[in-house]
């Protein structure tokens, strides 16, 4: 703390120093931070694999749709973008319960259901932003950014849960996973994950010119 003094009845003012900003965690520690989710990832995908339960298939899939949904609310408010999480949060509970439901059931998911619940989306946000003044531009992306993080991460990721239920192949029962079903989630979960590692491994070795900074500082040509 400083003091800087000025004439007037206020006398004599403290003010606080700019805090120190937080070090970024180094190469070794984001490295290991990757590896423990990695593994801790394959853990739990392999003891599913492995029981073959509906159910738990399912639950891994709503599971990651809740927390990819939660983290981009997460980032929308560090942008200071106005958004409404408790509907965007609602919404992907509720579309992995009607959709997941039914094919654990054995039965296919209602025509209307896609619809409903994009419709929900954006009736949704456009009611809740009416309780504020219209603000311009600010207004339309608020709305945006709620249908978008719907459609991007509950309706899409969900695709996954079609495939792996209603895929054609040796074994395929209704409200069961075929081996063909279960191969297909496990090559989309391995894709992912270790292209996001192998990423990170190669530009932290060689890659030297940053590819979208304004974006993400640490990606790299080398990475990409």
């Amino acid at each position: 703390m400083s003091c800087h003094c000025r004439r007037g009845r206020l006398g004599c003012l403290p003010s606080m120093a700019d805090p120190t900003p937080t070090p970024a965690p180094s190469k070794a520690t984001v490295f290991l931070r990757r590896s423990f989710s990695t593994l801790a990832l394959w853990a739990l995908v392999t003891a599913i694999f492995v029981s073959r339960s509906s159910w738990a298939y399912l639950g891994l899939i709503a599971v990651l749709t809740v927390i990819a949904t939660l983290e981009y609310f997460r980032m929308l408010k560090a942008a200071k973008v106005p958004s409404y999480p408790c509907l965007g949060l609602g919404l992907a509970i509720g579309y992995c319960a009607a959709l997941q439901i039914p094919l654990a059931r054995g039965y296919a998911p209602h025509p209307a259901l896609d619809g409903v619940f994009l419709f929900a989306a954006l009736a949704g946000a456009f009611t809740l932003q009416l309780r504020h003044p219209v603000k311009g531009l600010e207004s339309l992306l608020s709305v945006a950014a709620n249908v978008l993080g719907f459609v991007y991460i509950a309706f899409l990721f969900n695709f996954l849960s079609r495939i792996i239920f209603l895929t054609d192949g040796a074994g395929a029962v209704a409200g069961k996973v075929a081996d063909q079903g279960a191969h297909l989630m496990l090559w989309v979960l391995a894709v992912t994950k270790f292209t996001d590692m192998g990423a990170y491994i190669t530009g932290s070795m060689i890659g030297k010119h940053k590819m979208i900074p304004h974006i993400s500082p640490g990606k790299t040509w080398g990475g990409f």
